[in-house]
């Protein structure tokens, strides 16, 4: 049994060595990609700081149902500069962590969006929970919340939200209420170590 074992986890080892990787080693091919900057933008991830917008933060129609309109706005318009440089549609995923901000967003891409074919649909505005176990090129990230951090007080949930993109990762929220939780600390460091204001070149 402990042969089998042994066989199996060496098997196991063989095949993981065939996984792509991001920093390269004598042995190992990666994907040209990771070592590109991503065109139009000064950084591959990025934390946004949003501040109010129309005198509003976070809004909250219905009862757990928060809603943001300065960030959904805000993403969609970077989600059309992403396309007006070129990046496919299909390749780009906005999230966010309420279902309320969701419906926003997916309103906002609708306005702004749907008169002119060029810009499309991105292929997913959805939220955090839904799209976990899966990745996409590009994310842009809504935070929402301006007046209490919320679910995003969860670690693992966190860590969802933080490793959906392969190539680019665009955060958006109130630096002034994330960067003072305790539990988000580690990551907030090294997103706030970069610049707040959304650097495009």
């Amino acid at each position: 049994q402990n042969q089998n074992e042994n066989g199996n986890e060496n098997q196991n080892k063989n095949f993981l060595k065939n996984l792509p990787v991001v920093i390269p080693d004598s042995n190992q091919c990666v994907d040209p990609r990771f070592g590109l900057a991503n065109a139009g933008f000064g950084f591959d991830y990025q934390f946004i700081d949003v501040c109010d917008y129309a005198g509003r933060g976070e809004t909250e129609p219905n009862p757990y149902f928060y809603q943001n309109l300065g960030e959904a706005e805000y993403i969609v318009t970077v989600y059309q500069y992403m396309r007006l440089l070129g990046y496919p549609a299909e390749q780009i995923v906005i999230l966010t962590t309420y279902n309320g901000q969701k419906h926003l967003i997916r309103d906002v891409v609708s306005k702004r969006c749907s008169y002119n074919s060029f810009f499309g649909q991105p292929r997913k505005i959805t939220t955090v929970d839904r799209f976990q176990g899966q990745q996409s090129d590009y994310v842009l990230l809504s935070l929402v919340r301006s007046k209490a951090v919320g679910h995003l007080r969860d670690v693992r949930r966190l860590i969802v939200a933080m490793s959906r993109a392969r190539f680019g990762l665009y955060i958006f929220g109130r630096k002034s209420l994330f960067e003072n939780c305790y539990e988000l600390t580690p990551t907030f460091f090294n997103l706030l170590s970069r610049p707040h204001k959304l650097v495009i070149i």
